[in-house]
């Protein structure tokens, strides 16, 4: 994916070159600040591929890590003498679901960040702030994505979904803080996110749930 971005943002960046170069304006840009330019468009380009990259991981691994947030539960409930109704999710069900929450988070995380990012552009002196609110709705996409593989199995329906997200939202903050994080380590982030990032995180929520359903009474 990474080298995928780098030959994308060379092509992207010919083509915004060669319609500047019609505009006395964008001769000037790219030969005074053409590096800059080029620059500014891998980096973006690098996020998007790095940030699809935490989506298409849930999406493949869905039914893996679905299993994976059962087996927790049952081990987790039975040695705190919890009564758990036995809900199974079918192996097809669950794949789709993976492959829909992640297309849907994934879009909606692009558009708010997209969003942000302008807002960003025409009001610079509040870049900070911006910055700090592009991390945190990062992170509430990413924590909501991994949640629901615990989610699927109690709390089902789309409108109760988002009732327990709202409630929760830091929840799902912390969850995706760490699950981010896992991806965002340089060199290693292909072991530390697909394989810590994501089975921590699984592990980490399916108990965080319990707790939560203890404390709060969510079933």
């Amino acid at each position: 994916m990474f080298w995928s971005g780098v030959e994308l943002a060379e092509m992207l960046y010919e083509q915004i070159k060669a319609i500047a170069q019609n505009y006395a304006l964008g001769q000037t840009l790219f030969s005074n600040t053409g590096f800059i330019v080029k620059w500014l468009v891998k980096l973006a380009l690098w996020y998007l591929f790095w940030m699809y990259s935490r989506y298409v991981a849930l999406a493949l691994l869905g039914p893996a890590l679905s299993m994976l947030s059962e087996k927790v539960e049952e081990n987790y409930t039975k040695e705190n003498h919890i009564l758990l109704q036995k809900k199974s999710v079918p192996f097809f069900k669950s794949a789709l679901r993976s492959l829909t929450i992640s297309v849907k988070y994934a879009i909606l995380e692009t558009l708010l960040v997209a969003l942000l990012s302008i807002m960003g552009l025409f009001l610079p002196f509040l870049g900070f702030v911006f910055f700090g609110l592009m991390l945190l709705v990062t992170w509430y996409f990413s924590g909501a994505s991994v949640l629901d593989f615990v989610l699927e199995r109690h709390v089902t329906d789309v409108k109760s979904t988002g009732e327990f997200l709202s409630e929760h939202r830091m929840f799902a903050v912390g969850i995706g803080l760490f699950y981010w994080a896992c991806f965002s380590i340089p060199f290693i982030s292909l072991f530390t996110g697909l394989v810590l990032g994501t089975v921590m995180s699984c592990v980490g929520t399916t108990v965080g749930y319990h707790r939560l359903s203890q404390t709060n009474n969510v079933h």
